[in-house]
């Protein structure tokens, strides 16, 4: 866990156990009123506290929940849990043989059995990674059936139209522009659907996010671009039907029943 400091400076080892010393977050700065420069302030906290420090506001409960005021101390002052930081990348087993090691020194029959920060942390956001794949995968799924739908569909709507494009090509129409006009057919559709879904997505999307106190804002962006893959990969998946359709002997097109 790596905290980002705002203002002043973190604890300093050797610190005399006479001088209180705490660091807030900026919610708890906010909420007690402090004005800048916050370093060097006292406050009451079990006696007269020097803030020796501003970190800025992080998630350190639910992602959903609120970011609450914080207060670090480098003293127990009564407390029943410790914090220990180490060297960054450190293996956690010398990590926590070093603190026994310390800590028997005190008591030779304590083991300490502790509960590392990074884990507490990914466990937050777990349920939501988990929730992003399971949308991803039933997006791809979705799209996937959807594009086979839009080729079996593409596929009887040019063969209902082989007579058509039969005479065009005899009266000299290019081949661009009847593969335009058979891709035009594609575009609509999707855009139509576009049309009913973004509504329906962005109604989703306020829902879902409302139940998060701080959230960002939904750019049009986020409608927009993927209705213009979908353009493209349906005329990806369909141009193999329009091209061998118009690639058909016109002669034989006409023949065609």
């Amino acid at each position: 866990m790596q905290f980002q400091l705002k203002e002043g400076g973190f604890f300093k080892e050797n610190t005399p156990d006479s001088i209180r010393q705490i660091i807030l977050n900026e919610t708890a700065v906010r909420m007690m009123g402090l004005k800048p420069p916050v370093a060097g302030q006292y406050v009451h906290y079990k006696g007269n506290a020097e803030i020796i420090g501003v970190v800025k506001d992080f998630y350190y409960k639910e992602p959903a929940d609120e970011i609450e005021p914080l207060l670090l101390s480098s003293r127990l002052w009564g407390g029943i849990s410790l914090y220990i930081k180490f060297k960054e990348n450190i293996n956690r087993a010398h990590g926590q043989n070093a603190v026994n090691t310390v800590l028997n020194k005190f008591d030779s029959g304590f083991v300490a059995n502790p509960t590392w920060s990074e884990d507490i942390y990914q466990s937050k956001f777990e349920s939501l990674k988990m929730q992003s794949k399971i949308v991803m995968i039933a997006s791809f799924l979705s799209m996937f059936i959807a594009m086979l739908g839009l080729v079996a569909v593409h596929l009887y709507a040019t063969t209902r139209r082989i007579k058509e494009i039969g005479i065009r090509r005899i009266n000299g129409a290019a081949s661009m522009n009847i593969f335009v006009l058979l891709s035009s057919d594609i575009v609509k559709w999707v855009l139509i659907a576009g049309v009913f879904a973004v509504p329906l997505a962005y109604y989703l999307a306020v829902e879902w996010m409302s139940n998060y106190t701080n959230r960002a804002s939904l750019d049009w962006s986020i409608f927009v671009i993927p209705i213009l893959v979908q353009c493209f990969i349906a005329l990806l998946v369909t141009s193999g039907v329009s091209i061998r359709t118009i690639s058909r002997n016109p002669v034989e097109s006409l023949k065609a029943e």
